[in-house]
This record gives structure tokens, C-alpha cells and sequence, in this order.
């Protein structure tokens, strides 16, 4: 008896072994590699390697250097001392829009693979309705409920569907592209969405209007001004003649005329900037309560659909107008975005959160 055990023990130890080693010797199975997944606030993080925004911080550096060489040396006078002090401030001006610059197109071009694949989606399903429609007009004339008109216009409605289909597809491969030339390869992974943080709240006018006095467009003008008024300044009858002091104060006023005619066209661009994210704003609150009531819709066609009072064509439908409504609501969302970021760079007025102006300054 303790024989037998031994020898049927000895087998189902045999047994495991080998079945151990054929589990052992199956292949590996290979996971798919998962596509990485860029997000806004990643990408954003790379602005301060774009080429603009470094050259922008060399120059920035090199007006620091520059600045207190000028404050040594004992042979400076008031201009040279003003001039470099103009250029560090021009400097530090210019990086900041540079940087605001950069997060605008970045964001335009992110938010536009976004809607973009959106447009496509929506699209496809359109294409899905019109297909079922077609087969539904065939079936209809079939019947002899429908005439050859209602197919030609079945087929009309899908082959405009398919032309749509293609047409928003290749939008999506130039907005892609767009975005790799911005970001390099990294440019080509998955999207993810645009945080609700990024939905800053539209400043004041007059703080916008306040901001824009730094900007480098106008901060150029003004420091022209300032140069030449100091021209005339520093000039006396004692050891200047007339006509050069006259020449002098003409320059001076020329240039504040100047500064005066482009700070008066400056400040009317913030305007229309400010209006345009006003206009998206407006239109941001238009298209949330049409989405709203979309959703509405459809959740009472679900109800009448559930009751056997419409047909599953005509529930397909709401279900397209409320994908339509949906893209109208994402693309005025990213609308409301790319304004304010387009004032943000046009006025300076700092949006702050994941737009603050960081990095050296």
C-alpha cells in the first residue's frame, strides 16, 4: 500500500513538472506599447524652448550686462546711462510678449488638433446616418412608399457626408502638423482635454488698457521720445549753438508726436482685442445653454423612442444635432480661450494661473 502511494505520488509530481514546463515554455505575450498622452499644461511647459522666447532671454541678458557695464564706467553721460536703461527695459518687456506670443500660438495650435478631431467624429456619424438613410430611402422604394427623387436625394445627402468626412480629416492632418512643427514628434501623441482652469476670467478694460502702456510696441515709441526730449534737455545757449538747440527741440517734438499717434492706434488694436473676447464670451454663454437644451431634447426623444412614438432614424438624428451642438459648445470654449490669450500677448495684461509669465526675467 505505502508503495502504491509512493508511486501515484511520484506521478502527479512528475505531472506538475511538466505542466510547470509547458507554461514556462509558452511565448510571452506582448502588451501593446499604450500611445502617450500630451496634456495643455505639458505642452505649455515647453514654451521657454522656442527659438523666440530664447533669443528673447539673450537679449535680456545681454541688456543686464550691458546696463552695469554703463553704471562703471566713469565716462557715461545722462544718454548713455538712459539708453541702457531703456534697452533692459525694452528687454524685459519683450520677453514677456515673447513668452505670451508663444503660449497663444501653442494653444491655437492644440486646441485646433482638438476641434479638429471633433469636426471628423461628428462627421463620421453623419456619414452613418446618411448611409442608414439610404437604405432606408431603397427600402422605401422598394415598397413603393418613397419615388426615385427621395433616393437620388439619399444618395445626394451621402455622397456631400462622404466629401464632408474627407474634408475634416484632412483638416485634421494640417492641424496635427501644425502642431508637431511647434512641438517636434512630441506633438504627434494623444490630446488630452483643456482643464477648466484654463478658462480664466476676462479682465477689466481698464486694467487691460493700464497693462498695455508696457507693452513693446508702445514701450519702443515712448523710450524714442524720451531719448530725443533728453536731446534737447541737455543742450545750452552757453555751448550749443541756436539752430542746434531749435533742431534739437523740433526732433524732440516730433517725437512725442509720434509716440502720442502710435500709442493712439496701439490702445485702439487692445480695443478690438478686448472686443473680440467679449464677442467670444458672449457667444461661449449662447452655445453652453443651446448644448443644455440639445441634451434636453434628446433625453425626451430617448422617452419617446423607449414609447415606440418615433423611429430609431429620427432618434439618429437628434443624437447628430446634439453631437453638432456639443462641437458648437467645445469650439466656442477654445474660441473664449484663444481670445483671451490673444489679449494676454496683445496688452500684457497677465491672465496669471497656468499663463503666468514665469522664467527669468
Amino acid at each position: 500500500m505505502t508503495f502504491r502511494l509512493a508511486l501515484l505520488l511520484q506521478h502527479t509530481l512528475l505531472g506538475l513538472a511538466l505542466a510547470l514546463s509547458a507554461v514556462h515554455a509558452q511565448p510571452a505575450v506582448t502588451q501593446p506599447t499604450p500611445k502617450p498622452v500630451l496634456t495643455l499644461p505639458d505642452a505649455l511647459s515647453r514654451v521657454d524652448t522656442r527659438s523666440s522666447v530664447i533669443t528673447a532671454r539673450s537679449e535680456l541678458h545681454d541688456a543686464r550686462v550691458n546696463l552695469e557695464r554703463v553704471a562703471r564706467d566713469p565716462l557715461a553721460v545722462r544718454a548713455d546711462t538712459l539708453g541702457a536703461e531703456q534697452r533692459l527695459g525694452l528687454a524685459e518687456a519683450s520677453l514677456e510678449q515673447t513668452r505670451y506670443a508663444a503660449m497663444s500660438e501653442l494653444v491655437s495650435a492644440y486646441t485646433g488638433v482638438l476641434n479638429a478631431a471633433e469636426q471628423a467624429a461628428l462627421a463620421a456619424q453623419g456619414l452613418t446616418l446618411a448611409e442608414r438613410s439610404l437604405e432606408i430611402a431603397t427600402i422605401r422604394l422598394d415598397n413603393g412608399s418613397a419615388t426615385p427623387l427621395d433616393l437620388d436625394d439619399a444618395q445626394a445627402s451621402l455622397d456631400e457626408a462622404q466629401n464632408t468626412l474627407r474634408a475634416t480629416r484632412e483638416a485634421q492632418s494640417l492641424a496635427r502638423n501644425n502642431l508637431v512643427s511647434i512641438l517636434g514628434e512630441e506633438g504627434s501623441a494623444d490630446l488630452g482635454s483643456v482643464p477648466e482652469g484654463f478658462f480664466a476670467k476676462l479682465p477689466p478694460l481698464e486694467t487691460v488698457l493700464r497693462n498695455a502702456e508696457r507693452h513693446p510696441d508702445l514701450l519702443g515709441a515712448q523710450q524714442q521720445a524720451e531719448l530725443a526730449a533728453l536731446g534737447a534737455e541737455i543742450l545750452d545757449p552757453l555751448y550749443a549753438a541756436q539752430t542746434q538747440i531749435d533742431t534739437a527741440e523740433s526732433q524732440a517734438a516730433a517725437a512725442a508726436s509720434a509716440f502720442a499717434e502710435a500709442r493712439r492706434g496701439f490702445l485702439l488694436q487692445v480695443h478690438n482685442l478686448y472686443s473680440q473676447a467679449e464677442n467670444a464670451r458672449a457667444t461661449l454663454r449662447l452655445e453652453a445653454a443651446a448644448l443644455a437644451n440639445a441634451r434636453q431634447r434628446l433625453a425626451t426623444q430617448q422617452q419617446r423612442l423607449d414609447g415606440g412614438l418615433v423611429s430609431q432614424i429620427d432618434f439618429a438624428q437628434t443624437e447628430l444635432q446634439t453631437a453638432q451642438a456639443q462641437l458648437e459648445a467645445e469650439s466656442a470654449r477654445t474660441g473664449y480661450l484663444n481670445a483671451l490669450l490673444a489679449l494676454q500677448a496683445g496688452s500684457l495684461v497677465p491672465l496669471g494661473g497656468p499663463f503666468a509669465a514665469s522664467g527669468e526675467r
